[in-house]
């Protein structure tokens, strides 16, 4: 069974330039393909956090993202072979890691990317029906703003004869 391709939200170009082509070199020196492993899965990693918000477009066109995928992989990179990471590069993982959760979580968002619009909140209008049980009613025609491109989230099986 064939894994996915996924597009790498970084490049060994911008390893290098963040950690040096010597260091990079040095740790790839056994197998050089497992640089692109170790791309892939820090694109993967981030992907987990991010990607419920921000589609793949948004997301390869961001350079804070970018950064952040960075950072992982150099952490990646340094722990290949067993080896503990400078203290340097396990700060700069642990920060991105962190914003990377803010991210998830909503606390915070990518600041050069747009969220997907099946992100966006929406809300239903309900009005309670007393005639004849009590019970809600969804209201979704006086909703404000622009609904367009938005499913509703009204049951659709209700029936209001007085909107």
């Amino acid at each position: 069974m064939a894994l996915p391709t996924i597009t790498p939200l970084t490049t060994q170009a911008r390893i290098e330039s963040r950690f040096g082509q010597i260091a990079v070199d040095l740790r790839v020196d056994d197998d050089i393909g497992s640089l692109t492993e170790i791309i892939n899965d820090a694109t993967m990693e981030a992907l987990g956090y991010v990607s419920r918000m921000y589609s793949d477009t948004q997301l390869q066109t961001s350079n804070w993202i970018e950064l952040k995928v960075r950072d992982i992989a150099v952490f990646l990179l340094c722990c290949r072979r067993g080896n503990e990471a400078p203290h340097s590069v396990q700060a700069a993982y642990d920060k991105a890691i962190a914003d990377l959760t803010r991210v998830q979580t909503g606390e915070m968002t990518i600041p050069d990317a747009a969220t997907r619009k099946s992100a966006a909140p929406t809300l239903t209008n309900q009005r309670v029906r007393v005639w004849p049980t009590p019970n809600l009613v969804n209201v979704p025609h006086s909703s404000t703003g622009n609904p367009e491109g938005y499913t509703p989230n009204d049951d659709r099986t209700d029936y209001d004869p007085n909107p």
